[in-house]
Order: structure tokens, then sequence, then C-alpha cells
């Protein structure tokens, strides 16, 4: 796999940046005090530089400001992960120099009935957490 990764680690309220080519290896790593629910994130990736926001409005000094081992391959990934905690990312919009693109959730993952029934379901896979049986 080639690209980079942006890891949010939200109980040990730290952020970091892989680099997952050859092989994946963290490249950047800081915490923020206060990374609660609602906080923005703004990844920027331009002249071989990755910088990181992390706060309420993702604006201000950057968190990380970190020189890429090497050029951003023409085809790979670019990914978002949590680890550790839950992540709702929300209002995602990738921007590029050729413009930006909004990602948006299918219809289908939209639909409220659909979503009641995935909050459902993830809640009865983890009943084993809260529920001992003798």
């Amino acid at each position: 796999m080639r690209g980079m990764e942006v890891l949010v680690e939200p109980r040990e309220a730290r952020v970091s940046v892989l680099w997952l080519a050859p092989e994946p290896r963290v490249i950047a790593s800081a915490r923020r005090d206060g990374m609660e629910a609602g906080a923005d994130l703004r990844v920027v990736v331009a002249d071989g530089r990755a910088r990181v926001w992390a706060g309420r409005d993702g604006s201000g000094e950057p968190l990380m400001d970190v020189a890429l081992p090497g050029p951003l391959p023409a085809a790979g990934v670019v990914g978002l992960r949590a680890w550790g905690a839950p992540l709702s990312a929300e209002d995602i919009v990738l921007e590029t120099t050729g413009g930006s693109v909004a990602l948006r959730p299918d219809a289908a993952e939209a639909d409220p009935a659909r979503r009641a029934l995935e909050a459902t379901c993830l809640m009865l896979l983890n009943l084993n957490e809260a529920l001992y049986v003798e």
C-alpha cells in the first residue's frame, strides 16, 4: 500500500501521521489535550509537507508540521483511522489543485431507519462488555 494516513487516538489525545510506503511507519506524532467530541481536524498536504491542526476550529498554529519522506504517489490512498475509541467523521472535503470534492455517505447510510438498525446491532454485539452470564 502506498500513501499516507492520519491516525487519531482520542483516549490518548494523540494524532499521528503515518507514511505507508514501503512499510507503514509513523513520521510524526503529537498530543493535544482537550480533543473532545466535536473537535475539528484539518490536514493539509502540500509542497512535500503534512500539516495537521486539531482543535475547535482547525485554525491557528498547526499541531504538526512535518516533511514527507518522499513525494505522494500518483495513485495510492489517503486514510483517516481511529484507535481505542470511536471517531465520527463528518463534512469531509478533499481539496486538490484541481478543485474540491465533498465526501458524503451513500443515501442508504444516511437513512434514519438503517442507522437505527446499525446502532441496535452494534449495541447487541457489545453487550458482552456489560452483561455477564454465569
